[in-house]
């Protein structure tokens, strides 16, 4: 039987029970006042173009579409029921058109069942719409169910439609896979999710629409869609998951104990935020998450796996826990470009941690621009840490907690650093009077490829602290640690800069090259080995201070101011590769010229203990040099 363009009203019951009903185009409608009155048991109903209304749509809130077998065919045109499609069997497939459920429009609520609900047969979902407009107001009545018994086929060229009107919608979908879902305005009213599904196109919230996962029952996955949410989205303790190949959008996300899990078909897919998430756990398993400017926070951890990347360039990524090792990088890339990375509520935690995984070679921080927080530690076991740009804070709280008895800094031998620009600021260490909980270690076997663009500043501690660098060289040194020291336990190079601006640098028994430029504002101290400054030295308003008989600072510049020098023990030694001056009074306790181009007196000086003449020639002008003991000189190297 076929409407071509026709309009056939009906006003009893109409049963399908073999043949087809085909529309092309007009219009059969069906004004029987009550419940299921269109019935099919078997045959065909096939929807190519025009509209079949069940219903009165004004006025009648109950008529159905009662399916128990045959098939419902559209692939183009309108079906508008009242009420519901109610189907125990048969095959439903939709290619295109649109099919309107709890299109009724009054006041009256909709009889008590799901508004498509479908216990067997099969589903097929590959073009069109399918929108559901309303649902018996009880959360035991489904907006859509579908039973694990159904056969579903979807592809994303279908899409699913939420529409509320009055009253909250359930959907319960058992696990199966859809096309692409909207969730249009709602009002005061929510969409929830109460079984896990997959959709392989796109989610769309409209504005004002809100959709919410059902405790932790309602698990989300796209598979190859975007997530745009332009109204609100609450996960609650479920899951959202992208799968899939290519780059999506991901919008925002409220929780209060959801997950975002990561799960790409390859490294290179990416998710990129656009809108603000908040979650209990991050977990990039594969693919790259990109945070471009938002705001991504979470409660508990985030983990980046071997074939995921965490990227950010702007915007913030804030682990809000309270202790443990809370951005966990285990085997992936965590890559900071700008923005900012925050381990811990540096108000109130002390011992988030960004940590390496032991045994995860692969893993790699990246760290060009923007800043990374930690409020207590990296923890590096393995991989690679390359910093180029940027801000690295540790030990970053403001809490008067020491954090966890460990090493703030913390690279062990498998693992490979490479500093070439950027600062890295510790703030402290735990409390220590050893290496034990050095605030920063670098293990003899790591790999360590440093450049003096990098800057490492130790600063804001209220204890001592303690480098352990087992013959890694540094690039530049800057202390800011009023009333504390810095003390160092190896052989050092320092290939830039040292600044001590307050606070005390003790090189103990450990021999300390400075490259460039030292700038002492506080306490230089030398125990019994040499502190080489191969740059400017420069101590004015600071202090020299020697703690043993056989210590030395050897400077090798041109220009050169003491400051307060120790003049009880102690040797200094000029022994640069040009001609070298005094240019203020000054009173040595052991003096040593080795420099072959000589040495100038521009001003006083005094030598308490011995003038030692190894190389080069003192010319005083017309100033005085006081020696109160005895001189060593040669025919090379004399007054």
């Amino acid at each position: 039987y076929i409407i071509d363009g026709e309009t056939i009203t009906n006003d009893n019951y109409l049963y399908v029970q073999g043949g087809t009903l085909k529309i092309t185009s007009g219009l059969c409608h069906n004004t029987r006042v009550g419940n299921n009155i269109v019935q099919m048991s078997s045959g065909t109903i096939d929807i190519d173009g025009g509209e079949f209304r069940i219903g009165t749509l004004a006025s009648e809130e109950l008529p159905d579409f009662n399916i128990t077998g045959g098939t419902l065919d559209i692939s183009a045109g309108t079906l508008n029921v009242s009420d519901a499609i109610y189907s125990t069997n048969g095959t439903i497939t939709q290619t295109g058109g649109t099919i309107n459920l709890g299109a009724y429009t009054g006041t009256n609520n909709p009889s008590g069942t799901a508004k498509f609900h479908k216990t067997n047969g099969t589903l097929n979902l590959t073009g069109g719409t399918l929108a559901v407009k309303s649902q018996y107001p009880s959360a035991s009545y489904y907006s859509i169910y579908l039973n694990g018994s159904v056969t579903v086929n979807a592809n994303a060229n279908h899409t699913t439609v939420l529409d509320p009107s009055g009253e909250n919608m359930y959907m319960d979908l058992n696990g199966f896979t859809l096309g692409s879902m909207t969730i249009n305005n709602s009002g005061s009213y929510s969409v929830f999710a109460k079984d896990h599904f997959t959709l392989l196109g796109d989610l769309t919230i409209n504005a004002s629409g809100k959709l919410e996962s059902y405790s932790s029952s309602g698990d989300i996955t796209l598979n190859g869609g975007n997530f745009v949410n332009n109204g609100t989205f609450d996960l609650n303790s479920s899951d959202m998951t992208f799968t899939g190949s290519g780059n999506v959008n991901c919008g925002a996300i409220n929780s209060q104990g959801g997950n975002l899990n990561i799960t790409k078909t390859s490294s290179s897919d990416k998710v990129t935020t656009t809108g603000n998430i908040e979650l209990n756990n991050l977990k990039i398993n594969e693919g790259k998450l990109l945070v471009d400017g938002e705001t991504l926070s979470f409660a508990n951890s985030g983990y980046v796996y071997l074939g995921g990347t965490l990227q950010i360039t702007d915007g913030l990524v804030f682990s809000t826990t309270t202790a443990g090792n809370r951005m966990r990088v285990q085997g992936g890339t965590l890559d900071v470009d700008g923005g900012e990375l925050r381990i811990g509520d540096p108000s109130v935690t002390v011992d988030a941690d960004l940590y390496f995984h032991d045994g995860m070679s692969t893993s790699l921080v990246d760290i060009s621009g923007g800043t990374v927080n930690i409020s207590d530690e990296l923890d590096m076991r393995d991989g690679t840490f390359n910093m180029s740009g940027g801000t690295l804070n540790i030990f970053k709280n403001s809490t008067t907690s020491n954090g966890t008895a460990d090493r703030k800094f913390e690279i062990d031998g498998q693992s490979t650093i490479n500093l070439s620009g950027g600062s890295l600021i510790i703030n402290g260490q735990y409390p220590s009077t050893s290496t034990t909980y050095a605030a920063m270690h670098i293990h003899a076997n790591a790999t360590a490829n440093i450049t003096s663009a990098c800057a490492i500043i130790l600063q804001s501690g209220n204890e001592d602290m303690y480098l352990d660098l087992n013959g890694h060289d540094l690039p530049n040194l800057l202390i800011n640690l009023p009333g504390y020291e810095v003390i160092n336990k190896d052989n050092l190079t320092i290939t830039g800069d040292l600044v001590v601006s307050n606070g005390t640098f003790d090189i103990v028994s450990t021999d300390v090259t400075v490259g460039g430029t030292c700038d002492i504002n506080g306490t230089l101290q030398i125990h019994n080995t040499d502190f080489i400054a191969n740059g400017t030295f420069d101590a004015t308003g600071g202090d020299i201070d020697f703690t043993h008989a056989s210590g030395k600072l050897k400077v090798n510049a041109a220009t050169i101011s003491f400051g307060a020098l120790d003049a009880a023990m102690g040797t200094v030694e000029y022994g640069g590769s040009a001609a070298q001056s005094i240019t203020e009074n000054e009173v040595f306790y052991n003096l040593t010229v080795n420099n072959a181009d000589g040495l100038t007196l521009n001003a006083d000086a005094n030598v308490k203990g011995t003038l030692g003449l190894s190389s080069g020639l003192i010319d005083p002008g017309s100033k005085t040099l006081t020696i109160y003991n005895s001189s060593t000189g040669s025919v090379s190297s004399y007054v």
